[in-house]
Formats: structure tokens, sequence, C-alpha cells
């Protein structure tokens, strides 16, 4: 994506915004330094501002020649935006690129792999497995630190950040591995578990030094040297019984299965998926036509009923419809961070407790009455309307719980019931 094209329209989009507009979502926050002068230290943009600098910042991430921001892309989108708004007499996108674009660099990354013993070179595609090192080599040593590597797979990187480069090289690998693995099965020769060769944790760049990334799966050892309950404050178990044969109880525990197996798998894209299964485990409904808006909003509504809070309805449903459906279908997936998962899973974990806790006080056995049930009550129309008036128009304007939404007029945000947001991680109120 042209990182220049979207600059450029952000910057046009944020001088175009009424300074009087009075909306009452979006994103504020404070002015840089240079920018701050007597009151004004702070700058309110709405949300379609917001949707567009998160796009800018999803291109930059995935911009080999700005990768190297990193976690501060967001902080330099924002330095833009502001620039933007207060000194409207200069066009900032080509500071922005002088500041922040730089060349490429390539690396050849070489890691170790357990269980496969190679004694002369060969290719799969662009990586090529190799000999281990001689022993009596400093190389040789550190990859034999691998008690099972057996051989090395080389790949040559490009980009601007050398962490994002390494992570770039190993899922390079990690590809080979699985049509190594896949090919070699083909033959029928081998059995399955002579197939189970990985990528091993040492790895070495050519020219600049060596590294160690633990296997993803490792576990650490947790000790309780007194109960639970006693050691940890506010721990209570998920009153989530194995013999409950009620549609809620079997429900609860097929989402606390998809749950755990997304905290054990080490595919984010499959924790993605596993956590949707979760949610569409605890609020689905098998006749729905369109998924994203039915999930997001009665995780919503639920989170607003029983916390007085949710969080980020359009993360969510970006999560659904981008990542979740577009891996299930085969469609290329936008970059998303590890952050951004763990508070999907928060999300989803709160979600499991809401509903237990719905579900009990109001003495419900089966989804289709959590369903009913929430939409009877004074939260249901202002939840709908908020997340129509702070999303885009496409997600929800073919569907509302009560029918064809055109039908349906955004309420005041103001008025009485409004939803309150809360961002993951951050306790309901």
């Amino acid at each position: 994506m042209d990182i220049r094209k979207l600059l450029k329209q952000l910057q046009l989009a944020v001088r175009s915004e009424p300074a009087d507009a009075g909306l009452p979502y979006g994103r504020t926050q404070k002015l840089p330094d240079d920018l701050r002068a007597g009151d004004g230290d702070a700058l309110h943009v709405g949300p379609e501002i917001s949707r567009r600098i998160a796009e800018v910042v999803a291109a930059l991430r995935t911009d080999l020649h700005y990768e190297h921001l990193s976690g501060d892309a967001d902080a330099a989108v924002w330095d833009f935006v502001c620039h933007a708004a207060v000194e409207r007499g200069k066009d900032h996108v080509a500071a922005f690129v002088k500041e922040h674009h730089l060349e490429l660099g390539t690396a050849t990354v070489r890691f170790g792999v357990e269980h496969l013993t190679v004694d002369q070179q060969f290719e799969v595609f662009e990586v090529t497995f190799q000999p281990l090192p001689a022993e009596d080599t400093d190389a040789g040593r550190r990859f034999r630190l691998d008690a099972a590597c057996g051989s090395l797979a080389c790949v040559e990187v490009s980009g601007t950040d050398m962490d994002r480069m390494v992570d770039r090289g190993r899922e390079r690998v990690l590809h080979a591995l699985r049509l190594l693995r896949t090919s070699l099965a083909n033959q029928e020769l081998f059995n399955e578990v002579q197939l189970r060769f990985k990528l091993a944790q040492w790895y070495a760049i050519d020219g600049i030094g060596h590294g160690f990334h633990r296997h993803r799966d490792s576990a650490a050892t947790l000790e309780f040297v007194r109960p639970p309950a006693e050691m940890l404050a506010g721990f209570a178990l998920l009153p989530i019984r194995y013999d409950d044969a009620t549609e809620i109880g079997r429900q609860a525990r097929l989402a606390l299965s998809w749950i755990d197996s997304a905290r054990l798998t080490t595919d984010p894209i499959h924790r993605v998926a596993f956590l949707f299964s979760a949610l569409e485990s605890m609020l689905g409904d098998r006749s729905a036509g369109l998924k994203a808006p039915m999930l997001v909003y009665y995780r919503t509504l639920l989170g607003q009923v029983v916390n007085g809070g949710f969080p980020s309805p359009n993360r969510l449903y970006e999560f659904y419809d981008e990542v979740r459906s577009n891996a299930v279908h085969g469609e290329e997936v936008p970059d998303f961070t590890a952050s951004e998962v763990d508070g999907l899973e928060w999300s989803i974990r709160s979600a499991l407790t809401e509903l237990l806790t719905f579900s009990s006080e109001r003495n419900l056995s089966k989804r289709s009455k959590v369903r009913q049930t929430l939409l009877a009550t004074e939260h249901a129309k202002p939840t709908y309307d908020y997340l129509r008036a702070t999303a885009p128009e496409k997600w929800w304007r073919d569907w509302s719980p009560w029918g064809p939404p055109a039908s349906f007029e955004v309420s005041d945000a103001e008025g009485s019931g409004r939803p309150t947001r809360v961002e993951e991680g951050e306790a309901s109120s």
C-alpha cells in the first residue's frame, strides 16, 4: 500500500473535519510538546480520522521500509496528525517520509533444526538445508547446545528491523519444514515419529551475531506452596461442571476447551480461530447469516448488561472479519500483534465469565434464551445504536437483531443507557 498516498489522504481528512463537530467518539490525546500553547494541550479527532490512523499504522507495519517503527508506529502517525491539524499551511507528508523511510538491508539467518540430520546440502525453494558446522567451531558448539539439533536451515531476509527480519526468516523456515514433512509423508516410507523434526532454539545471523528463541510450546514450572485460593486474592474457579447437562453447561465446556486450545497453540492465527470458536460456542446462532455483526453485538451487549462496559467492539469485528474469516477462506491475513491477540483472549474469557453470571442470575439454560433476555434489556437498542455510530456503515446496514436495520434510527449517544467502552484488561465498572 502506498504510504505517501495514505498520508496525504489522512492529512486532507484531518483538515476537512469541522473543528466544532462535537463528535462524542473517536480519539483524544495530548499534542506534542512543540505544538502546545496555553490551555490547548490536546487534540480530539472523530471516528473517521481514528479509522484512518489505524489504516496508516497497519500499512506502516507491513511496509519493510517502515517496519523499524514497530510499536512506535502509532505514536509517529499521531504526531503527524497533530502537526497536520495545527500547522495547516504545511505539507507534512514529505517530512514524515524523510524521517521514517529507511533503505532495506539484507542478512542470511541460519536456524538449527532438531531431529533432522543432513549430510549434503539441499534446497526447499528459498530455504537451504545444510549439515551442522564442525564440533570444534564456535558455531558448531553453539548449535549443538540444542541436543537434538542435526542440521541448519538457511534463508536470506530483507528489512529495516533485525528482530522482524529474523521472525520472517523463521516463518519461511517453518513453511519449508511443513512442506518437507508433508512431501515426505506422500512417499509413504516414513512413520509419524520420523517426521516430527522441528525448528531448534539457536540461530545465527551471518556477520552480525547469534540469538536464542525458546520453543514456542515451552513451559515454565508453576509452583503453589499453598492452595490457589489462599495465595491469590479474588481467585475463584469458573462454575463449569463436567456433568452439567444443560445446553449452557455443554456450550460453556466447549468454549472452555476452545479457550484452552487457544492458550496452548503456538500459531497466532490458530489462536484467533480458536477464540472465535469459543465465542460462537457461547453466543452463536446456527441460523444466523452474518456471524460477525451478530457475535460482536451480543458480546458487546452482554458486557454492557453484566459489567456496564465492554472491550473495543470495532477491533473485535475486524479480527473476525479480516483475520479469522480471511484465514479460513484462504484470503490474505492482515498484520496483527501478539498483544492484540492477548486482548482478544481477555475479551473472550471475560465473555465466558459474564455469560455464566448472566445465565445463573436469570436461571437460563439455553443460548437462545440468553439472546432473547439480553434483547429485552434497556441496553439492547442503545448498544446497537452505539455500534452503528462508531463503525463503518457497511458493517451494520444489513443486520440487526430485530429485522431490517433501515427501520431503526441511531439514537442520541448522550441519551439514557449509553454504552460504556472499556479497553482490554481494564476492570468494568
